[in-house]
């Protein structure tokens, strides 16, 4: 493996942090799919988000029953999550405001997971790869040819209304674009340019 400097990552940065170490190998093992089954990103990232509050948990003696911990994991996570559903964290685990926000904040994205993997690790699965790859492509034609669709037909019905007494316009181009916005790093970019780049600026977290 490369000996250079590690890329700043997250997700580095919460192993480290919280004395993670294990994990790293554990990440790397169930992504490669050295068990005969290979872990997508996104369930990596579940499994990485519960590891970081387990061990918030194992700080407080506490120890959650069967289920628990994934159920306080997945209410954590929700975008509404609400200051009752911290409440009744804090009675059950004894985790105070601040360790519970600290948790939370250590959540990382499935974007910042794949980075950690393929930039900090220097893991590469060439299908993933190949797959991802054939997906933009295949979302870049979809989406031109909806917005081509789209032009025609906003042209065309303008066209017509242009004719019609009372209604007014010169001449005129129709230009349709979609924008993507995210609300975890609060960026709005193109499609276009979200897909060249493989995502948002939630990857360089």
């Amino acid at each position: 493996m490369n000996s250079s400097p590690s890329p700043k990552n997250k997700v580095a940065e919460v192993i480290r942090r919280r004395q993670m170490e294990p994990l790293s190998d554990e990440l790397e093992r169930r992504w490669v799919g050295e068990d005969g089954q290979d872990a997508s990103v996104r369930e990596l990232t579940q499994f990485f988000n519960q590891r970081v509050l387990e061990s918030a948990l194992g700080e407080t003696g506490v120890i959650p029953l069967e289920g628990e911990l994934e159920n306080t994991y997945r209410l954590l996570s929700e975008d509404d999550s609400s200051e009752t559903i911290a409440l009744q964290v804090k009675e059950r685990f004894g985790l105070s405001d601040g360790e519970i926000q600290a948790v939370k904040k250590d959540f990382v994205s499935h974007q910042t997971m794949y980075r950690y993997l393929t930039n900090v690790r220097e893991i590469t699965k060439a299908s993933t790869d190949s797959s991802l790859s054939d997906q933009i492509q295949s979302v870049k034609r979809t989406a031109q040819k909806i917005q081509s669709r789209l032009t025609t037909v906003v042209t065309d019905n303008l066209e017509s209304l242009s004719k019609k007494e009372g209604f007014y316009v010169g001449d005129f181009d129709v230009t349709v674009s979609v924008t993507v916005t995210c609300r975890q790093c609060n960026t709005s970019r193109s499609l276009l340019s979200i897909l060249d780049d493989n995502g948002c600026e939630c990857k360089s977290e």
